[in-house]
């Protein structure tokens, strides 16, 4: 595979990635998620990648898909919390002194959207959730596989900086805590992203 086109795989993974980190997927998404020849051209094809795959398509087989209810109360649990979340999405807790929100992570991180045109679009929610991170890491691979070159460094320093500083904290949250095969997968498909990044550097 060409460098081209493994960015290109890497961005539409991504993609997906943070649509799922962000909400708790939309019907079409779900749909998507729940058929095997879907699923069967997922684009990355690193182990990670492919385990969630795997257990994504176990449950199809098995008729244990979740329901639009489950995966909401899923990612409600995971994410924002009953008082605090199973997978604390943000890298500030896991990054700064404090262990707070609105550190100088998310400073930085809203500097490198900013440097690319971007900015997250509810100001309510903190830029460095990694469902953020995610779509930055899509936009970014997205870019060079245009033809775009000069967004390849801004990538990797972007991942080996901040996303990939705390999204296997949140990778093994969901691993421990995930009720449903979805956001169980999720854990692996989000590694299989970095996995695919680091090794075109």
């Amino acid at each position: 595979m060409g460098a081209e086109q493994d960015l290109a795989a890497i961005s539409e993974a991504a993609l997906v990635v943070s649509q799922l980190f962000l909400a708790a997927p939309n019907s079409e998404l779900r749909g998507a998620l729940q058929d095997d020849d879907a699923l069967a051209q997922w684009p990355l094809t690193d182990q990670q990648s492919q385990r969630g795959i795997a257990m994504l398509r176990e449950a199809v087989r098995e008729g244990n898909v979740d329901s639009h209810e489950d995966l909401e109360r899923d990612h409600l649990y995971l994410f924002t919390g009953i008082g605090k979340p199973l997978a604390q999405p943000y890298e500030s807790p896991y990054l700064s002194k404090e262990g707070l929100l609105f550190e100088e992570q998310t400073v930085a991180v809203r500097e490198a959207y900013a440097a690319h045109g971007l900015r997250v679009p509810n100001p309510r929610v903190p830029d460095d959730h990694i469902g953020y991170e995610f779509a930055f890491v899509a936009h970014l691979a997205g870019q060079v596989a245009e033809g775009n070159a000069g967004a390849l460094p801004t990538l990797y320093r972007f991942v080996s900086e901040h996303l990939g500083c705390f999204a296997g904290d949140v990778a093994e949250g969901l691993r421990e805590h995930a009720r449903t095969a979805t956001y169980r997968a999720l854990a692996e498909l989000s590694k299989g992203v970095l996995a695919h990044v680091r090794a075109e550097h």
